[in-house]
């Protein structure tokens, strides 16, 4: 099928010349007969052995379907056109059929999808064909081959991932997101405490802007709706703590002899020629050992080199991770405890990182094992 919506099919029969019939949307073919297409003009090209033009005052079918020797077209009221051979009855519309939403073609019987998801059958009943399963329903798609038919039955949507429980700073911006698998179209609702319903909150993620201390202990879950029935959302929980000024700094593993001195650059940009400049000399105490780059502001963009004059056993080399600065502010001589929390998970889950005995104020104290941990908030409280 071609970006216009033209079908391109081959036919085991010879070619009879192109026959218009009127437009259709969709197209189905089985067995002997090929109905094709939409043309530009709105117009449908049939061929094939014994294709037949419809005549009907209908001129924008919604779907087609094509068996052995007859043909089914949707209109757009619901209602089924058949033509073709009709020795077996699969051209008999049952009286009063509407509602109809597909349409497929067996062999020498047809198939009908109802609004209300049943499927109504009629034609030839070689092996059971015509006899819809007792109790059928949901049904959002069907096909007919030569001697048996297929459904495909919906449901209820299914949610894959519930909105994360998670902890946001106050004056900042929280979204809570839901993954659902489902028959469209889905509705969503978004509600808080369960039973409040959120005016406009009816997509699939729910925006949370300039979060207030107030709004700590807040639940919130998300209904998602169907035809067939709907499906709630675990609850989420939202909890709001105050801001704690940080900024994340380069952090550098620097490898070499103990003892060596190393030299150690900088470029923020490597195309070219690199402009390489001195950012700092110093002698390992130890290997690793971290050095902290805390330029001020903090480069987009920064490579780093180390090297050194005398010949060294090991050899300079330089791994570059980040660490969280956080200043400590404060009493000289006064304790500060600083405690983290991971920003999606329970919202009781702090951990203490270190208590610090403030020499001077602000303090600034490093937070060396956040890399490649999922992101953390901070809290700080006096010390013992």
């Amino acid at each position: 099928m071609t970006e216009r919506g033209t079908f391109l099919g081959s036919e085991k029969q010879s070619w009879e010349g192109p026959r218009l019939v009127p437009e259709i949307l969709r197209l189905g073919a089985a067995l002997v007969l090929s109905v094709a297409t939409v043309a530009p003009a709105g117009t449908v090209v049939s061929w094939g052995h014994q294709a037949m033009p419809l005549v009907h005052p209908c001129t924008r079918f919604q779907a087609v379907a094509a068996g052995s020797d007859h043909n089914l077209a949707l209109a757009p009221d619901g209602s089924v056109v058949a033509w073709g051979d009709n020795s077996a009855g699969a051209c008999a519309v049952p009286g009063g059929l509407s509602g109809v939403t597909a349409i497929a073609a067996g062999g020498y019987y047809s198939l009908a999808l109802k609004q209300d998801g049943t499927v109504v059958a009629w034609g030839y009943n070689v092996d059971g064909v015509t006899d819809v399963p007792s109790g059928l329903t949901r049904v959002i798609g069907l096909a007919g081959g030569e001697d048996h038919s297929l459904a495909v039955v919906g449901g209820n949507p299914v949610i894959l991932g519930p909105p994360q429980t998670q902890t946001a700073e106050a004056g900042s911006t929280a979204v809570l997101s839901v993954m659902v698998d489902g028959v469209p179209p889905l509705s969503y609702q978004w509600f808080l405490a369960s039973t409040n319903a959120l005016s406009g909150a009816t997509n699939s993620f729910l925006t949370l802007s300039s979060l207030q201390p107030s709004q700590s202990g807040d639940s919130y879950a998300v209904v998602i709706t169907n035809r067939f029935g709907a499906a709630t959302s675990d609850t989420a929980v939202l909890s709001v703590i105050s801001p704690v000024p940080r900024r994340t700094v380069p952090m550098l593993h620097l490898t070499d002899d103990v003892g060596s001195f190393l030299h150690l650059d900088y470029a923020d940009a490597l195309a070219g020629s690199p402009a390489w400049q001195a950012l700092d000399a110093l002698t390992l105490t130890n290997s690793p050992q971290l050095y902290l780059d805390l330029t001020d502001p903090v480069r987009p963009n920064r490579f780093y080199r180390a090297w050194q004059t005398n010949a060294p056993t090991v050899g300079p080399a330089v791994d570059v991770a980040m660490a969280t600065e956080i200043p400590l502010t404060g009493p000289i001589g006064s304790s500060v405890r600083i405690d983290y929390i991971n920003r999606f998970g329970p919202t009781n889950a702090l951990v203490t990182l270190d208590t610090v005995m403030l020499t001077h104020s602000p303090q600034l104290y490093f937070d060396t094992t956040a890399f490649r941990h999922p992101t953390r908030l901070y809290r700080l409280a006096a010390g013992p």
